[in-house]
This record gives C-alpha cells, structure tokens and sequence, in this order.
C-alpha cells in the first residue's frame, strides 16, 4: 500500500516537473470549426452517456441476480437426514452461505447440496 502512494506521488511529482520546463505556446489565430469537430463534439458525450447506460444496465443486472432467492438442500450423507434453507444468490460461497435469516452455514466434508431456484 505504501509503495502504490509512493509511485503515485512519484508520477505526479516527474509531471509537474515536465509540465515547468515546457514554455506557454502561442494559439493560432480563431479558425471556423471543421465539420469533424462538430462531430466530435456531439459523438463523445454520446459515447460517454450510452457507456454509462450499459455499466448501469449491467450494475443493475448484478444487483438483480443477487437477489434471487434460491432453496438449497443440505443433504447429510451418514444420517440420511435433509435440510432446507432459503438463500439469496449473492449470500452462496461454495461450500458456504448465509441464509436470509442471517443464519451462517458452512458444509463438512460428507454433506452434498443441491440448489434449486425457489418459485
């Protein structure tokens, strides 16, 4: 973590440095806009908004898939014995979830689980 600050500050430190030792240049005198820069102008924050659609699509989608709630069979292979939980999609871990009552389950070794999707 430390390193990651220094090489941070390292970059920033090498950029102000090379940003000195530039000299101011002098702009050219104002030139009608091109037709390409009209584009540009409208398709960047075109791209930047549909690119900001689809991340919030896509968190929205997770968000969805995590909530769905499935029913998970432990089933105890030395006792013959089968118990039910209810778990959202985002609480499975494995061998490992927790349940919607908050309740923390881990699997031993001779235990199976089936999962099904709770209707």
């Amino acid at each position: 973590m430390f390193t990651k600050l220094l090489v941070t500050l390292l970059v920033i430190v090498v950029a102000m440095m090379s940003m000195k030792g530039r000299k101011p240049q002098e702009r050219p005198s104002f030139k009608a806009p091109s037709m390409a820069t009209s584009w540009l102008r409208f398709l960047a924050p075109a791209i930047a908004a549909a690119l900001l659609l689809l991340a919030a699509a896509y968190s929205g989608w997770q968000w969805m898939q995590g909530q769905q709630v499935l029913q998970i069979k432990i089933i105890d292979a030395e006792h013959q014995q089968v118990t039910t939980y209810e778990v959202h999609r985002k609480d499975l871990d494995g061998r490992r979830f927790t349940t919607r009552d908050g309740l923390w389950v881990e699997l031993g070794a001779g235990e199976r689980m089936e999962i099904s999707q709770l209707k």
